[in-house]
């Protein structure tokens, strides 16, 4: 049985330097306004999704009813021609965005784009960039499946400012136990495998602490370059 889930130190990855390098560079804080509109908007009823849910099972049939219905409305807006349908009131500013939970950051910020190219040049291929995230103190996603979004490995560059103080939750496909990995470290990268016919559920907590991640599709066979130092 093959796991679905991995966690290295980017410290003992070779030649992973300068990664670590545009990715450090990308752990800034918003303003306090953009702050205050996260907060805010975490409360209000269109948005409110209790914490305690990470702690409960998934519910499923609901989740992927979700999901399939936000789909069909990509898969509308790609056959008009259209950019994917984004709710005007979850966009802050041009650099943040709400989502559930945490705060999407633009890709177009330049080092996002050193990031990038630093990762292509590593894994000797594109890397297809999948989500810049930042969840503040209490931020969190709920129990979901990105089974719609891609299929493969991603890999998220995760950094934390408190350690022990968040963590990724997920359903092992195959065993389904509850697994939940906490950061202990101040940076890591984790890999996982999202797979549309038997979706790995997962949620996310950032309880005590700022949790920034960068998200990318990487090659199947990015373990041939993942080489300790």
């Amino acid at each position: 049985m093959e796991d679905v889930f991995y966690s290295y130190s980017p410290e003992k990855i070779k030649d992973f330097q300068e990664i670590c390098h545009f990715s450090r560079k990308l752990c800034t804080m918003p303003d306090n306004a953009i702050l205050e509109q996260f907060y805010k908007k975490v409360l209000e009823t269109t948005h409110k999704y209790p914490r305690e849910k990470l702690e409960e099972e998934p519910d499923r049939e609901k989740i992927l009813r979700e999901e399939a219905f936000d789909e069909i409305l990509r898969v509308k807006a790609r056959k008009q021609g259209r950019p994917t349908p984004i709710n005007p009131s979850t966009i802050l500013n041009k650099e943040w965005t709400f989502g559930k939970g945490s705060l999407s950051r633009s890709r177009e910020e330049k080092n996002y784009e050193s990031l990038k190219k630093s990762l292509d040049v590593f894994f000797q291929t594109k890397c297809h960039a999948v989500g810049h995230l930042f969840y503040p103190k209490g931020g969190y996603r709920m129990w979901h499946t990105n089974k719609y979004d891609m299929d493969g490995w991603l890999m998220f560059l995760v950094h934390v400012d408190v350690l022990n103080q968040s963590f990724i939750r997920y359903i092992h496909p195959e065993t389904k136990e509850v697994i939940t990995h906490w950061d202990t470290a101040p940076f890591s990268v984790n890999f996982f495998h999202i797979n549309f016919n038997d979706p790995l559920w997962h949620c996310i907590a950032a309880d005590g602490t700022n949790r920034w991640c960068q998200g990318f599709l990487v090659p199947p066979n990015w373990r041939d370059f993942i080489h300790s130092t």
